[in-house]
């Protein structure tokens, strides 16, 4: 913080905010003064002083009515997030021991496999055993949609299109590689060039890839011919260790599969064939203490994982 923002914030009127937030929500003086029970002239003082102190003019009356100013917008915008802000503050000084009851409602998508999302579920049922975790499975772009309609507090996976209407918090990086059957005519084989696989048939799984790994493939030409498709990962898996075709998936989905000789990694780990899995939340929903006690918990095990736990363990 610069000398100057420190200064502005020591001398700061804080209830100057407050009143001005309920000036722009209430679209004029006079009706914020009868909100807070005060007087027109103490508010429209409040307001002045404000503007004085920040130095800019925050909104005008005259024929049209009342109108916020670009500058009383910002502020007006800046002034919202602070009550709400300030609206958290009971439930965070709550204690923090008090018995969590009812249920926490998660989403994810199929076969996820992270070690430190499955060790903040742990620590959190033990820490809180009266509260029930509902764990649900569905597609990509259904999970966005459950969060939006606040039909689930928390969700966790790869970004397929960014919603604005959501936030994403990195949670860690799936490597995608290559695989194909044991009997496929390419099976023992490596490629180091991506290209050489373009002319091959593959599996794909319709809508479920994230971004990053489609534009991969799509840079390669892979799935230029494909024999099948599922949204559920399980089943493209079924169909490449059956021979199909060549799958392009997460490779901690398919580690078993590997040992038992049952598919075959076609190339190498490639840097760029990767997916950031995310925490997914929706901002205009309420945050209870337990949606926070269970995102503080997957932050603190994230900062606390061995560093490939971090970037690249996981896959779906």
């Amino acid at each position: 913080m610069t000398s100057k923002n420190a200064k502005f914030e020591r001398n700061l009127d804080w209830n100057l905010l407050k009143v001005f937030n309920e000036i722009a929500s209430s679209r004029g003086v006079s009706r914020a003064a009868n909100s807070l029970a005060r007087q027109q002239p103490a508010v429209s003082s409040a307001l002045k002083r404000l503007e004085e102190h920040i130095g800019v003019v925050l909104c005008r009356r005259g024929p049209r009515g009342f109108e916020l100013t670009d500058e009383g917008k910002a502020v007006a915008d800046l002034c919202q997030r602070i009550g709400e802000l300030v609206a958290q503050i009971p439930g965070r000084v709550e204690d923090s021991t008090e018995t969590l009851t009812g249920h926490l409602r998660l989403i994810m998508v199929q076969n996820l496999v992270s070690p430190i999302l499955d060790q903040t579920i742990a620590d959190f049922s033990r820490q809180h055993p009266n509260l029930e975790l509902l764990i649900n499975i569905a597609l990509l772009q259904e999970i966005e949609e459950v969060l939006v309609r606040q039909e689930a507090e928390i969700g966790v996976a790869p970004i397929a299109s960014m919603n604005g209407a959501l936030r994403y918090d990195f949670l860690y990086r799936e490597q995608h590689r290559p695989f194909c059957g044991r009997s496929h005519h390419l099976f023992s084989r490596t490629f180091n060039d991506p290209q050489d696989l373009g002319d091959e048939i593959f599996v794909l799984p319709g809508l479920e890839e994230a971004e990053a790994v489609r534009n991969y493939r799509a840079k390669y030409g892979w799935g230029r011919k494909s024999i099948a498709q599922s949204a559920y990962l399980d089943e493209v898996k079924r169909l490449v260790v059956a021979g199909l075709g060549i799958g392009f998936l997460p490779e901690e989905m398919l580690e078993t599969d590997v040992k038992l000789g049952l598919l075959w990694p076609l190339m190498l780990p490639q840097a760029d064939a990767q997916a950031d899995v995310s925490v997914i939340t929706n901002p205009q929903a309420p945050r209870t203490r337990a949606v926070q006690r269970f995102l503080d918990l997957l932050h603190a095990n994230r900062e606390n994982a061995p560093a490939r736990a971090k970037n690249q363990a996981g896959g779906r």
